[in-house]
């Protein structure tokens, strides 16, 4: 969505720039006033810029986390979870036929 508005500041009439602005708050944890501090001047490319760097930095603990994972350990592990869940499972579905005379 794009804002016909210059500033940067967060305006209920303005939901994209709030919205926008309002994620850079959350992940670079400034208060609204230091948000609206930094950016005054500047304009939209200089802000996306900014959120699109504090995003991609926001974000790295967790790609590299991901990166870590060994495929073939995640499938053991979700293939044991499974036949735990199956397992469980049954009893409860035996229990909720009897209960319901189903058996």
């Amino acid at each position: 969505m794009t804002d016909s508005g210059t500033e940067i500041t967060f305006d209920e009439t303005r939901p994209a720039i709030t919205n926008l602005l309002t994620i850079y708050q959350i992940i670079t944890e400034k208060s609204e006033t230091e948000c609206v501090e930094h950016f005054a001047g500047k304009g939209y490319g200089a802000f996306k810029g900014e959120l699109a760097e504090a995003v991609v930095e926001f974000l790295r603990p967790f790609q590299e986390k991901f990166a870590e994972i060994d495929d073939a350990e995640l499938t053991a592990i979700l293939k044991t979870g499974s036949e735990k869940a199956r397992t469980i499972a049954a009893g409860t579905l035996k229990t909720v036929y009897q209960k319901i005379g189903f058996e």
